[in-house]
């Protein structure tokens, strides 16, 4: 974690989904807010992950093994709560 920040392997573990929904999810503007780190890679806001979750009924679990940057395995989801698809 950076300074608050979740990295997209440790919010698409919290999410459940893989990385690469997790991507589909932002070049689709779906699913969590995220701020771009010098312009390469995107990571999410602790809070503003939660608030996320909380506001679409959305599932967020936030394993201990994503704090100490391991990477948890992560299952592939279908479009996150509340969009048009599924």
């Amino acid at each position: 974690m950076l300074d608050g920040f979740l990295t997209q392997a440790e919010t698409a573990a919290a999410l459940g989904i893989t990385e690469q929904c997790l991507r589909d999810w932002r070049r689709q503007d779906k699913g969590p807010p995220f701020k771009l780190r010098a312009l390469k890679f995107a990571v999410y806001d602790r809070d503003e992950l939660v608030a996320w979750c909380e506001k679409n009924n959305a599932p967020c679990v936030l394993p201990a093994a994503a704090e100490a940057g391991e990477e948890p395995e992560a299952s592939q989801a279908d479009p996150p709560p509340g969009s048009s698809d599924g």
